[in-house]
This record gives structure tokens, sequence and C-alpha cells, in this order.
């Protein structure tokens, strides 16, 4: 199936679209098929972004109890991955979870793009297994934006996804999250229900909501780090009821980048060669300094 947005705000007459892509058949079939899994929030409105924020952050996680059962036994190999968001994204991050450790992040870009995304391919396939969970956080700057931003698929609406590319292929599309009426409740003292969602009634009143009446960020990290409902959807797309909720995980070890000075596994010692190589850098950028100013004299 191939599905393609269109926007035209400004209902420019004439415009045609001639992409497409081939399809080639091989009697030779292939070791392995290669999937895409989905992961982040739902596009729901009941992801929320309030106006005039600088930087907001919204969260969606894949659920274990979703992915575990098809995953085989040594777990899937990561290709590469898509960050997704439209206009108000900032910094998109795919974070790795796996026995209360957090990993490499899977993808990792604080300087989002809207009109650049294609897919970052690992030099190194990514192992994924069992028990795993990721977690894709979205920083937004709605500075601009006189009223609240709901998800949705429209591009002045928003999306905070991840598309990992991997083999062997699963029965399952799709893993995504989005807070619970209880957690929207309790962060914005409302009532709603999924019938106000249906009503229309819950954007509705939510797109004039008056923000300076709450503390935004204690907001912000309720339905960031509040329980979230779990969407899980198959290989052909239709929706499996998962009951468990999900949140982040217990994080006993968060993952930290190697420094310039550190190998990429840091170790607790340097051996004399790396305390060499950090130290004639750090003598040179004093030299350098030195001679600058000198100059300037």
């Amino acid at each position: 199936m191939l599905e393609v947005h269109y926007d035209n705000p400004n209902k420019v007459a004439g415009i045609v679209d001639s992409s497409g892509f081939r399809i080639y058949y091989s009697p030779k079939l292939r070791k392995y098929d290669a999937g895409t899994l989905m992961i982040g929030s739902t596009t729901s409105a009941r992801v929320i972004v309030p106006s005039k924020r600088k930087e907001y952050v919204v969260a969606g996680h894949s659920n274990p109890r979703c992915l575990d059962p098809e995953l085989p036994k040594d777990g899937i190999k990561l290709l590469g991955a898509f960050l997704h968001a439209h206009l108000l994204g900032r910094h998109l991050k795919a974070r790795h979870f796996r026995n209360s450790i957090e990993l490499k992040p899977l993808a990792d870009d604080g300087n989002y793009d809207f009109n650049y995304q294609e897919y970052r391919y690992y030099q190194e396939e990514v192992s994924f297994v069992k028990g795993d969970q990721v977690t894709v956080e979205c920083t937004y700057d709605s500075s601009n934006r006189i009223s609240t931003t709901f998800g949705g698929e429209s591009t002045r609406e928003e999306m905070c996804l991840v598309f990992l590319l991997y083999y062997p292929r699963i029965e399952r599309f799709a893993s995504v999250s989005v807070p619970k009426y209880d957690t929207i409740n309790k962060a914005l003292g409302t009532d709603f229900t999924k019938d106000d969602l249906k009503r229309g009634t819950f954007r509705e009143q939510l797109s004039k909501y008056d923000w300076n009446k709450v503390n935004i960020l204690k907001v912000e990290n309720s339905l960031r780090y509040g329980l979230h409902d779990t969407h899980c959807y198959l290989g052909n797309g239709t929706k499996n009821s998962i009951k468990a909720p999900i949140s982040y995980p217990e994080i006993k070890f968060m993952y930290e980048e190697a420094s310039k000075c550190e190998p990429e596994q840091v170790k607790e010692e340097k051996s004399d060669g790396q305390k060499l190589r950090c130290d004639f850098i750090l003598y040179l950028s004093i030299f350098i300094s030195f001679c600058l100013i000198k100059l300037r004299e």
C-alpha cells in the first residue's frame, strides 16, 4: 500500500504529481524480508501542544507486551531510523532501553527540519530483543501559535514518530501510545472521556484553553511521564487491543555520549596513549589562545 499526503494551503490550481515507484519481481526469494516498525505517539487529539511555548516535550512509547509475542528468539536487527514530526518539531530523539539500562539512541536530531526528512542508516546493525522499549521524545516550538496544537495527520497538526527499518519482518506494524484520559484530566483539571473526543468537544474546549491558569511545565511532565494507553497494530494494520498501560521504564543507568577524548566504549581508565592525546589537545588549545591574545596586543 502506498499512502501519499498532499498539502495545498493556497489552493493553487494545475499542480500535477508524477511521483511513484517501480515493483520488480524475482524468482529467487531472499532469506529474510525487511519491515518497517512505527513507534511513538498516536495521531490522536490527545497529543497536546500548548501555544506560545519555546520548548515543549511530547513522548510516545513502544510497549513490550505488543512487540514481544512476535519477536524471534534472537530478536530483530535494525538497519536505520526515520524521525518524523511536522512544522513545530525542533529536536527529535528515539531512546532505547533494555533491562533498566539506556542504550545509545536509535536516532537523535537536535536540529530537525520538516523539509529534510530521510532514513539515517546505521554503520552497524542494532539488535532489538524481547523486553526492549523505545521512547520517542519530540521537542516542539509553538511560540508563533495562538491556539493549542493537537496530534493529527494535517501539516498544521503534529506527529512524534520514528520509523525503524529492520529484518526479519514480524507481524507488527506499530506500537504507539497516547496519554490516558485520567492522566490528561488530572493535569488539566478536566473530566474528558472518549465520547468527548468522538463528538469533537475535546478539541473544541482545549483549542480555547487558557494555559495561563495552569503550570505548563507541570502539565508537560504529567502528560510526558504519566500513564499512556497502548495502541498495538498487527502486520496487516489492524489494531490489537493491549490493556496494559505504558510509561517510561525504570532507568538505573542513563546513556551518556562519550567525550571526544574517550573511546566509543568508555573505560574506567585511559591508556597512556589516550591520556597523552587528550593532554596534547588541551595544551594546544591553551597555546593557540595565548598566541591570539599576543597578536591582539
